[in-house]
Parts: C-alpha cells; sequence; structure tokens
C-alpha cells in the first residue's frame, strides 16, 4: 500500500504546471484553463511588418510572416 502512495505522490507532483510549459502535453490538466496562461496570451492582430505589410499579433516573433523581408510572394490575382 506504501507503493502505491508513493507513486500516486509522485504523478501529484508531475502534474504541477510549469511556468514555461515545457513538456505539459504529458501532463495534461482537464481542470486549468490553458487558454488564460501568460505564455498563449499573444495579444490583438494590431501590428504591421516593416517589410510585407502583414498584420501580425503583438507577442508574435519576428520575421515569421516573411522572414525579415528575405521571401517575397507574387501578389494574389483577382478571381475572375
Amino acid at each position: 500500500m506504501e507503493h502505491q502512495d508513493a507513486r500516486l505522490q509522485v504523478n501529484c507532483s508531475r502534474s504541477i504546471l510549469r511556468p514555461d510549459l515545457v513538456l505539459e502535453a504529458f501532463n495534461y490538466r482537464v481542470d486549468y484553463d490553458y487558454s488564460m496562461h501568460p505564455n498563449i496570451i499573444i495579444g490583438q492582430m494590431n501590428k504591421i511588418c516593416l517589410y510585407c505589410r502583414a498584420l501580425k499579433f503583438q507577442k508574435e516573433s519576428p520575421g515569421m510572416c516573411c522572414s525579415n523581408g528575405k521571401v517575397n510572394l507574387p501578389a494574389l490575382e483577382d478571381p475572375p
């Protein structure tokens, strides 16, 4: 019985939410609202890329859309 209690205690300690979410998918908690975690909230989409003029989220990584001007796609044609 002590062996089971020790195993339960280890499993409970592993399920504590880590601030950086490393390996958190392996310890998913149904009672936690992950959408409100500070590392998940990336803000409003109100920044504009200096190179391609794409709308970006406030906390989106720089260069995510066009790699800081290194990728240049042709403009889309209007449909017939």
